[in-house]
């Protein structure tokens, strides 16, 4: 008996051993498996900062929309990011990033292509380069990534804008493409009636979106209904000395929002597109936009009045005849869909795809 207590002791102890030397041995690192989602055609890397649920701003929305549709047609598409949320989104993969681990390592030797978006552009290259994949930077901001537009690299670059007005504004001499923000037009369908006399409502009141126009304009307007929708980014400003200003929290869904107010307003003092804009004009909601760049490329002259950021006047008398002029209102109306359907009849994703893999094909060369 004691004599099969001690076998059975030195067993245990031969196994453990055995099993921290077999930790020891360093691991091969292999090619992760292909999505079972089709035919597989390579995989991407992305390293951001941010990403959907937990920050929803236009940027991370596009490139959830684009990773999906990547998914679908047969990429695996992995995102890697220090705010880690969940590991698997509508088929993205997302894995946390600490820097130098043999996990992230293998993550990103296992890429065909390594995209970045929403990162300093000259840190990502540090991190990036020694892992000798192509590097493409994605554009959301009107004046961004100069440290990298016009320098060359140990490994390929390439740059995606999301407005035709970006990409002249910044030039690069690295390949590039535009790919303008994604939006799901069938998911804000229009709306059954006008409402011109609904409240004059801005998202996101950060400074640059507009956030002290809208205050100056409740001041100025007492018996006009305002809304300001708190925004998932910047410091938000806000008054309580008008009351007919209201305040609400962060919406992950803008489209009752939208479908509630009379007008919209963007006063914007600098955006490189125009996304919220073309979401309330796909309801039916009559826009008054800055003359910023990218608003004006988005909407193309859709909107009901073009107004400098900081011209409060204009807003106001736009916002004055739109309330009281019925045919002005409807003009507006229209306007604002037939711009949202020429644009809904166009595929930038599709066409991102063909360029990716034609790079890809000059890359691998």
């Amino acid at each position: 008996m004691k004599v099969s207590i001690w076998y059975l002791v030195a067993l245990i102890v031969l196994v453990s051993l055995l099993y921290a030397l077999f930790e020891l041995v360093p691991k091969k690192i292999t090619r992760p498996p292909p999505p079972a989602t089709g035919p597989h055609k390579g995989t991407i890397v992305w390293l951001m900062h941010s990403y959907v649920p937990n920050v929803r701003a236009g940027a991370e929305i596009t490139a959830h929309a684009l990773n999906v549709q990547l998914v679908r047609g047969g990429w695996r598409v992995i995102v890697v990011l220090p705010d880690f949320q969940m590991a698997n989104i509508d088929g993205v993969e997302c894995v946390p990033y600490k820097a130098g681990t043999p996990e992230v390592d293998a993550v990103f030797n296992a890429a065909d292509v390594i995209f970045c978006q929403n990162y300093v552009a000259q840190k990502a290259i540090d991190e990036l380069e020694k892992y000798r994949r192509p590097i493409v930077f994605f554009m959301h901001i009107e004046k961004e990534k100069a440290d990298v537009l016009m320098q060359r690299f140990a490994v390929p670059v390439a740059v995606v804008y999301n407005s035709l007005t970006q990409r002249t504004q910044n030039p690069t001499v690295h390949e590039s493409t535009v790919v303008r923000p994604y939006i799901p037009y069938a998911d804000f369908a229009p709306r059954s009636r006008d409402l011109p006399l609904g409240p004059v409502t801005l998202l996101n009141v950060n400074e640059n979106k507009g956030g002290k126009v809208l205050v100056e304009l409740a001041r100025r307007m007492r018996d006009v209904p305002f809304v300001g929708v708190r925004g998932s980014y910047s410091a938000q400003l806000a008054s309580e000395d008008s009351p007919n200003l209201r305040y609400l929290p962060t919406a992950e869904d803008p489209r009752p929002l939208y479908e509630a107010a009379g007008i919209y307003i963007m006063p914007s003092k600098s955006e490189s597109w125009g996304r919220a804009a073309l979401e309330a004009m796909s309801i039916g909601v009559p826009v008054i936009a800055s003359t910023a760049h990218g608003i004006r490329e988005a909407t193309a002259g859709a909107c009901a009045a073009y107004c400098r950021s900081d011209d409060v006047g204009c807003y106001e008398e736009t916002i004055r005849r739109l309330r009281s002029d019925q045919e002005f209102y409807r003009d507006a109306v229209m306007k604002g869909k037939e711009r949202v359907q020429r644009l809904a009849a166009e595929d930038d994703f599709a066409a991102f795809e063909v360029w990716l893999r034609g790079m890809l094909n000059v890359w691998q060369q």
